[in-house]
């Protein structure tokens, strides 16, 4: 069975999507770069979230401060600014860097930057496999992401979060192995 080099994990809120990444993340193995976010208190109703680049980059990007200049029902805002200086940017230096590029996360409010959704076609359609979190119900343009061919879709339960780690983290090491996707990933590292 072939796997999809773009593997897109998805869920509930707070279902365990990142905790996976960091857990993906921990078996090494695979160079990565992109970024994960980070719920600076996960107990807030309004939370703050820090955008932890694999570089070690830290920046923190907020939805409650930003809750005067966007609020639509009850949707929050996001700090988009910090998120196109940032997560873009770790984005294309994973393309030119690393193995694996890590986008936690492609949800609704990050889809409403240009410059975002350009860096994550511009992954997604590169030789590098792509490890992603999207919502579980999305925009059109999210679900888009998901109906692409060269996307498998993975949902993350309470059930299935302790196994999908050991699992991903070997498909993302056998995608990186193929004769053609080193060749392609060490002509592209130029």
């Amino acid at each position: 069975m072939t796997v999809a080099k773009n593997i897109l994990l998805t869920g509930l809120p707070r279902v365990g999507k990142t905790t996976v990444i960091q857990k993906i993340l921990a078996r090494g193995k695979v160079k990565y770069g992109g970024f994960y976010t980070q719920a600076l208190d996960p107990e807030a109703r309004r939370r703050n979230f820090k955008l932890v680049t694999l570089e070690g980059n830290n920046r923190e990007f907020s939805r409650k401060e930003l809750i005067r200049r966007f609020e639509v029902e009850e949707l929050l805002g996001l700090d988009l600014e910090e998120l196109e200086k940032s997560g873009v940017e770790a984005i294309r230096r994973a393309l030119v860097r690393c193995q694996v590029v890590v986008i936690d996360e492609i949800g609704r409010h990050e889809a409403l930057s240009v410059p975002f959704r350009q860096a994550v076609e511009q992954a997604l359609d590169s030789a590098r496999p792509v490890l992603a979190s999207v919502p579980l119900y999305g925009t059109p343009y999210i679900e888009g992401l998901k109906a692409r061919a060269d996307v498998q879709v993975i949902e993350v339960t309470g059930e299935t979060r302790v196994l999908l780690a050991d699992r991903i983290a070997q498909s993302l090491r056998d995608l990186t192995r193929t004769p053609i996707q080193q060749a392609h990933l060490a002509v592209s590292a130029r």
